[in-house]
C-alpha cells in the first residue's frame, strides 16, 4: 500500500494556493471546534504534498498577514521540515529543488519583529541544518555571519547590521548549534569543531564588546531617578550577551575534545575562562553596590520597574556564568585549572553560600544563583581528574600517560587542599552562635578530633556548617506549607538527598561530599555541633503542658500566625538530618546506642504526652509543630541508622514508631484527634528500612503488630495521594511477608480495605498492583485457610484478567496473584473444593491472554500447570483443548525458550489423565515432529521434547500410532529417504528413531533418560526390519541408563535418589529457573518472593506427591523391560535379528547380557 505521505502523489501546491492556505490557518485558529477540526483535518491531508513547506514559509515572511495565522504557519513548517525534510519508511520527503529553495528562503526570514515568531523561524533553520550540514547545506555559517557583518554604506562609512538582525541571528546560531551539538557520531562531532573554529573568534570578540558596553552604562542606569523611563538599549544588550555566552559555551564544550581524555590543553579556555570570571566579579560589584544604594534609599520594595529589570538581568548575567564556568571545568578540568581560575570560582561560589546562609526563603533568582554555586563546588570535589580517578576512556592508557594524570592530579589536589584548609569563620548566625557556645561550655570529648574541631575553623569546616546552619533548617515557607498541607509537604522532602534540582538536596549532597573528602577533620565538627544544640534544648523542653516547658536560648525565628519559633529547635532538626545523611561516615564517632536511649527514644515517645496536653491546655496550631520537629526529626535518623541498631534496642524502636504512626490522643474519646500525616510518613519511612534489615526479628515486632497495622489501614481510608497509598502498601506488604503466620490474626484488619482501595483506584493502576501484591501476600500466609479470601480476590482477578480491561497494565500481576492463589488452593489432584473452582473458572482469562501475545508465556505455562493440578481430568475436559490449541499456535513461532516453557504442561498432561489429555496433545505433537525431524528447532529442544513422544509411545501405542498416521496424511515424509521403509509411516519412525538416538546423550534428567531408554527398547519388537540397523546404538544407550540407575540402586524405591528423581519430574527445576528468567519481580513489589514462596504451599505440594507416587514410570524396570522386548524383537524378526545381536560389540553383548540376568531377579 502506498503512503499517504509520497508527494508525488498529488499535485503541488502553488503560489495561488497561498490565500485558501492562509485561510485554512485562519481556521485553525478558530474558537468554533467545528471550523477548527475541519480546518486541522485539511492542514493534516496537505501536508505531504509538494510546495506545501514552501507556502507556509511565504506566509511566514509576509509582514502584512495575520500575526497569530502567520506564528502558527511557522509552527506547521517547523513540524512539516522536521516530519518530511529526510525521507522516510513512510513518507517521500521533500524534493531535492524545494529544498535547495527553502534552504535560500530560510536565511531570509531571520528579521522576525514578533519574538514567537522569530524563535519558531530559528528552530526550523535548526532542524533543517541537522538534516543538511555540512553536505548539503555547507556555506550556513558563513552565510549567517555575511548576514550580520558591517557593510560599507553609500557614503564610503560602515553601516552596522541592525540590532534586530543581531538578535534574530544570534537566535538561529543558538538553536542550530544546539542540534547540531546533540548528534554524536565522529563525522558529526569532527564537523562541529570546524563550526567552532570559525565562529570562535566572532562570538568572543562580539561578547566582549558588549560586556564592556553593558559595564560602562549599567552604574549610570542603575543610579537614574526611579521614575526614569527602563534603558531599553541596555537591556536589548543584556539579551545579546546572553545569547552569545550561551552560543560561547556550546562552543567551549562541544567544539574542543575534553581534555579530561586527551590531556592536551585547550587553548580557547585559558583565553574565555578568566575573563567569564572577571566579567562575574564585575557584575556581583554591580550588584552590591545597587543593594547599598537601595538601602540608603529605601527602596527595598518600592523599586522602580527600570531598577528591577536591570537587577533581575544581572543576576540571570551571574547565574549564566557560573553555570558556563562550573560546565567548562567539568569538561575540561585541566585547562581550567592551568587557566587559573579553579579556586577563584571556589571562591566565589564559597562567597556566595556563605554570605546566603541562613537568610532563606530567598526569590527564585537567588535560589538559583545559590543552586548554581553548589553544583559548581559539588563538581570540583567529585571530579574524576583532580582525584586522579582514571576514567574508562583513560583506563586502559599508557603508563607514562596514568603516570601523567597522577602527577596533574596531585598537583591541583595539593593546591585545592590548601585553599580549603585555609583559616575562615562560619556565618554569624545567633542559632549557631548558642550552639557553639553550648557545646564549649560542656564536658570535653578526650578525642584528639575533637579538640581539632575546637579549633579555629577551616573553608571546609565553615562551609559545611554554614551548610547544616543555614541551608538545612526548616524556613517559615516551609513551616506554612506543613501546616497547610503536610502530606504533599512531606512527599515533596522525604528524599531530598537523591537530587541535585533542588537547592536542598544539592545542600546535602554537598555536605556529604565535604564529610567524605575529609572525614578525619569534620566529622568531629559535626558531632560538636550535634553536642551544642543537643544543650541548647532542655531535656524537659515540649514534655508536659507548655506553660512548663524550660525556655530555650536564641532568638526566635517567625512563623506562621505569629508563631515565634525558637531557631537552635529548627538548627538541631537540621543537625538532625546532618548526621542522618552522614550515618556511614559519623559511624566511629557517635555513642549512637546511648543517643538513641538517651535523646531519640524519649523525643519520639513524647509525640502521644505532647497531644495530650496540646488538646487540654488548648494549644493553637501555633505551637503544634514545635512538637513535630523533633519527632519527625528522630524517625527519619533512626531509619538511616539502622546498621548501628542492636537488637536489644529493636522493641524500643518499634514502640517509638508505632508512637508516631498512632500518635495517641488524649482520653477524652470525644475530643477529635487527626494525627499528624508528616510524622506518620517519617514513621513509615523508617520502620519500612528496620523491617527489611538483615537483623529484623518477628518475636519483638508481634507486640506492635496490631497497632501498626490498624494505623496503616487508617492511613490508606484516609489518605488520597497515590503516593502516601503507595508508601502504606509497600510498609504493609513487607510486614505481611516478614511476619509469614504471626500476621493471621490481623487479616480480619486488612481484608475490608482492599475492595475499597480496589475501587477508589479506578484509574491508578499502580495502587492496584499493590493491592494485588497484598492479596498474594495474605494468600500465601493463609495456605489452605486462603479460600477466605475468595471474596475478596475474584473479583479483583476478574478484573484484571479481562481481556478488555482499561488497565492491561494489571494482566501480569493478576497472573501472578492467581497462580499464587491456585497452588494454595486446597483440595487433591482432580478434586478441587467447594470455592477453589472459581479459580478454574477464570482459564479462558488465561486463554485469552495466550492468544493475544506471547509475552506471557512462562507465567501461563505455570498457570497450566497448576490448573491441570488442582482441576485433573474434569478440567482438563472443559478447557484441555482450548489451552492446547494456544499452545500449538506458539509451535515454530516462538523462541527455543519458548518452547522449552511449554513441554512440562504438555508431560503433565499425559501423566494426570493419559486418556483424555492423548487426544487433546495430537496437533500440538504434530506439529513440534515435523520441527524436529526439518531440523528447524534446536538440539536442547529436541532432547526435552521426544520425553513427550517417548510417554506416549509406553502409555497409549494406539495413540502413537494415530499420531504417525496423522502426520503421514500431512505429507511429512515427502523430503524422507525410506531407507528399507516399507511405506511411509516406517519411515516417519525411522526417522524419528535416528533423532532418538543422535539426541539421547544430550537428555540430562535420570527421569527423562529412563523414559527415553524404555521407549526405544519397545521399538525393538516392532516388525521393521529396517529398525535393526539402530540397534547397536539403542542397546548402548540403554546399558547406560541401566548402568547409571538400576545397577547403582538408583532406581530402587528404597534408595533416597528414588525419591528425588521421580519428585522431581522430567525437568528439574524448569519452572522457577523459566520464572526467574522471566524477570517479574521488578519496582520491590514482592511478587517474586511471593511467587518462589508459593512453589513450596501445602496445597500443590500435596498434588504434586500424588501424582509423583502415580508415576508410570515408577512401574517400569529397564532391565526386565529389555528382555521382553528382545524376546519380542526375536519372535517377529527371527534370523535377522539373531545376525543382527551375533555382530554386536562384545563390550555391549557383556552389558546386555547382564541386564537379562538382573531381569530374571524378582522387583
Amino acid at each position: 500500500m502506498q503512503s499517504s505521505g509520497q508527494p508525488s502523489q498529488q499535485p503541488p501546491l502553488q503560489e495561488s494556493d497561498i490565500p485558501q492556505l492562509l485561510q485554512l490557518l485562519h481556521g485553525a485558529l478558530s474558537p468554533d471546534a467545528a471550523v477548527q477540526k475541519h480546518a486541522e483535518s485539511i492542514l493534516a491531508s496537505i501536508a505531504s504534498r509538494t510546495g506545501y513547506c514552501s507556502c507556509l514559509a511565504a506566509i511566514v515572511g509576509n509582514q502584512g498577514a495575520d500575526h497569530s495565522a502567520r506564528w502558527l504557519a511557522a509552527v506547521q513548517l517547523k513540524n512539516s521540515v522536521n516530519k518530511y525534510w529526510r525521507p522516510r519508511y513512510d513518507t517521500g520527503g521533500l524534493s531535492h529543488q524545494e529544498k535547495a529553495y527553502l534552504r535560500g528562503h530560510f536565511l531570509q526570514l531571520i528579521p522576525q519583529d514578533d519574538n514567537q515568531i522569530a524563535v519558531q523561524v530559528a528552530l526550523v533553520i535548526a532542524k533543517a541544518a541537522r538534516f543538511d550540514f555540512p553536505q548539503q547545506w555547507p556555506n550556513l555559517f558563513i552565510d549567517l555571519l555575511a548576514g550580520i557583518a558591517v557593510a560599507p554604506a553609500a557614503g564610503g562609512t560602515p553601516a552596522p547590521p541592525s540590532i534586530l538582525l543581531l538578535r534574530r541571528t544570534y537566535v538561529v546560531l543558538h538553536h542550530v548549534l544546539k542540534e547540531l551539538s546533540s548528534k554524536r557520531l565522529a563525522a558529526d562531532q569532527k564537523a562541529f569543531a570546524d563550526v567552532a573554529q570559525l565562529l570562535f573568534e566572532h562570538v568572543w570578540s562580539s561578547w566582549g564588546s558588549l560586556l564592556q558596553d553593558i559595564l560602562t552604562r549599567l552604574p549610570a542606569e542603575l543610579a537614574a531617578p526611579a521614575g526614569s523611563a527602563p534603558p531599553q538599549a541596555l537591556l536589548l544588550a543584556f539579551e545579546r550577551w546572553l545569547l552569545l555566552l550561551k552560543i560561547l559555551r556550546r562552543l567551549l564544550l562541544f567544539g574542543f575534545r575534553s581534555d579530561a581524555k586527551s590531556l592536551q590543553p585547550v587553548p580557547a579556555v585559558a583565553l574565555v575562562a578568566p575573563q567569564l570570571l572577571a566579567a562575574m566579579a564585575a557584575l556581583h560589584q554591580v550588584q552590591q553596590q545597587q543593594q547599598q544604594s537601595q538601602q540608603q534609599r529605601g527602596q527595598h520594595s518600592s523599586a522602580a520597574v527600570s531598577h528591577r529589570q536591570l537587577s533581575a538581568m544581572v543576576e540571570r548575567g551571574m547565574l549564566k556564568l557560573i553555570k558556563t564556568l562550573s560546565q567548562v571545568q567539568q569538561e575540561h578540568p585541566w585547562s581550567f585549572h592551568h587557566a587559573g581560575v579553579l579556586l577563584s570560582l571556589l571562591e566565589a561560589c564559597y562567597t556566595q553560600l556563605l554570605a546566603a546562609a541562613g537568610q532563606g526563603p530567598w526569590s527564585p533568582a537567588r535560589e538559583a544563583l545559590l543552586l548554581t554555586c553548589c553544583q559548581a563546588v559539588l563538581a570540583v570535589l567529585r571530579c574524576d581528574s583532580y582525584a586522579g580517578r582514571l576514567s574508562s576512556n583513560t583506563a586502559g592508557a599508557h603508563t607514562q600517560q596514568a603516570s601523567t594524570i597522577k602527577r596533574m592530579a596531585g598537583e591541583v589536589s595539593g593546591q585545592l587542599a590548601t585553599w580549603w584548609g585555609a583559616p575562615a569563620q562560619p556565618p554569624q548566625l545567633p542559632a549557631l552562635a548558642a550552639a557553639l557556645a553550648a557545646a564549649g561550655s560542656g564536658p570535653q570529648q578526650q578525642q584528639p578530633q575533637q579538640q581539632q574541631a575546637d579549633g579555629q575553623h577551616t573553608r571546609q569546616s565553615a562551609l559545611l556548617v554554614a551548610l547544616i546552619a543555614g541551608f538545612f533548617p526548616l524556613t517559615h515557607r516551609d513551616i506554612d506549607e506543613w501546616l497547610d498541607d503536610g502530606e504533599q509537604w512531606a512527599l515533596a522532602n522525604a528524599d531530598t538527598a537523591s537530587n541535585l534540582h533542588g537547592l536542598k538536596s544539592c545542600c546535602h549532597q554537598l555536605a556529604l561530599s565535604l564529610l567524605l573528602a575529609n572525614k578525619a577533620s569534620l566529622a568531629p565538627v559535626l558531632v560538636q555541633l550535634l553536642q551544642g544544640v543537643s544543650a541548647c534544648v532542655p531535656e524537659g523542653w515540649g514534655r508536659g503542658a507548655a506553660a512548663a516547658w524550660p525556655a530555650i536560648p536564641g532568638p526566635p525565628v517567625p512563623g506562621p500566625s505569629g508563631a515565634a519559633n525558637p531557631a537552635v529547635l529548627l538548627l538541631k532538626e537540621a543537625v538532625y538530618e546532618a548526621v542522618g545523611l552522614a550515618a556511614y561516615e559519623l559511624h566511629d564517632y557517635i555513642d549512637y546506642p546511648g543517643w538513641l536511649r538517651g535523646s531519640l527514644l524519649p523525643e519520639m515517645m513524647a509525640v502521644g504526652n505532647q497531644q495530650h496536653h496540646q488538646q487540654a491546655d488548648g494549644s493553637s496550631s501555633k505551637h503544634k509543630l514545635l512538637l513535630l520537629v523533633l519527632p519527625r526529626a528522630a524517625a527519619r535518623l533512626v531509619g538511616h541508622w539502622v546498621a548501628d541498631l542492636k537488637a536489644t534496642d529493636r522493641p524500643a524502636v518499634y514502640r517509638a514508631l508505632t508512637v508516631l504512626l498512632v500518635q495517641p490522643s488524649s482520653a477524652d474519646k470525644q475530643q477529635q484527634h487527626k494525627p499528624d500525616v508528616v510524622l506518620q510518613l517519617a514513621a513509615v519511612s523508617a520502620m519500612r528500612i528496620i523491617v527489611d534489615d538483615f537483623g529484623f526479628e518477628s518475636e519483638g515486632f508481634v507486640e506492635v503488630l496490631p497497632a501498626v497495622m490498624q494505623a496503616l489501614t487508617g492511613m490508606l481510608a484516609t489518605s488520597q495521594e497515590l503516593d502516601t497509598q503507595t508508601q502504606v502498601f509497600g510498609l504493609m506488604n513487607l510486614i505481611i511477608d516478614r511476619l509469614g503466620p504471626d500476621i493471621k490474626p490481623h487479616v480480619g484488619t486488612v481484608m475490608p480495605l482492599l475492595p475499597q482501595t480496589w475501587l477508589a483506584a479506578a484509574d491508578q493502576s499502580l495502587l492496584r498492583i499493590q493491592a494485588l501484591c497484598c492479596l498474594s501476600l495474605l494468600v500465601n500466609v493463609l495456605g489452605p485457610d486462603s479460600p477466605a479470601l475468595y471474596p475478596v480476590l475474584l473479583p479483583m482477578l476478574r478484573e484484571s484478567l479481562h481481556p478488555d480491561s482499561h488497565q492491561p497494565e494489571l494482566l501480569e500481576d493478576g497472573l501472578a496473584c492467581w497462580l499464587v492463589a491456585l497452588r494454595n488452593a486446597p483440595g487433591a489432584a482432580g478434586d478441587p473444593q467447594g470455592p477453589a473452582i472459581a479459580l478454574l473458572e477464570l482459564t479462558p482469562a488465561l486463554v485469552s491472554c495466550l492468544a493475544l501475545s506471547t509475552e506471557h508465556i512462562a507465567m501461563g505455562m505455570q498457570l497450566f500447570t497448576s490448573l491441570l493440578l488442582l482441576g485433573g481430568a474434569p478440567f482438563l475436559a472443559t478447557y484441555g483443548s482450548q489451552l492446547m490449541s494456544a499452545c500449538t499456535a506458539y509451535v515454530g513461532e516462538v523462541v527455543e525458550r519458548g518452547l522449552l516453557l511449554m513441554l512440562p504442561p504438555v508431560d503433565l498432561l499425559l501423566v494426570a489423565a493419559p486418556e483424555q489429555a492423548a487426544f487433546v496433545v495430537l496437533p500440538f505433537m504434530q506439529r513440534l515432529l515435523g520441527l524436529l525431524l526439518s531440523g528447524r528447532e534446536s538440539a536442547v529442544v529436541a532432547a526435552n521434547a521426544l520425553a513427550l513422544y517417548g510417554r506416549l509411545l509406553l502409555q497409549r501405542p494406539a495413540m502413537f500410532e494415530q499420531l504417525l498416521r496423522n502426520c503421514t496424511a500431512a505429507g511429512m515424509t515427502q523430503a524422507m529417504q525410506p531407507q528399507g521403509a516399507s511405506d511411509d509411516a516406517e519411515a516417519l519412525l525411522l526417522a524419528l528413531t535416528g533423532l532418538w538416538c543422535d539426541a539421547f546423550d544430550s537428555i540430562a534428567q535420570p527421569l527423562a533418560r529412563k523414559l527415553a531408554a524404555c521407549a526405544l527398547a519397545t521399538l525393538l519388537k516392532l516388525p521393521i526390519k529396517a529398525m535393526l540397523h539402530y540397534l547397536p546404538v539403542i542397546l548402548s544407550h540403554i546399558s547406560s541408563v541401566y548402568l547409571e540407575l538400576e545397577a547403582s540402586s538408583m532406581d530402587d524405591p528404597l534408595h533416597e535418589w528414588s525419591n528425588m528423581m521421580y519428585g522431581a519430574g522430567l525437568w528439574s527445576g524448569g519452572q522457577l529457573a523459566g520464572w526467574e528468567d522471566g524477570g517479574y519481580d521488578e519496582g520491590g513489589l514482592l511478587f517474586g518472593h511471593s511467587l518462589t514462596t508459593s512453589e513450596d504451599a501445602g496445597g500443590e505440594a500435596a498434588r504434586r506427591e500424588m501424582l509423583r507416587e502415580a508415576e508410570p514410570l515408577r512401574r517400569y524396570k529397564v532391565s526386565k523391560l529389555l528382555a521382553d522386548m528382545l524376546t519380542a524383537a526375536s519372535a517377529v524378526n527371527g534370523q535377522q535379528f539373531e545376525a543382527a545381536m551375533a555382530a554386536l560389540d562384545p563390550a555391549i553383548k557383556q552389558q546386555v547380557q547382564a541386564m537379562l540376568v538382573n531381569s530374571q531377579q524378582p522387583q
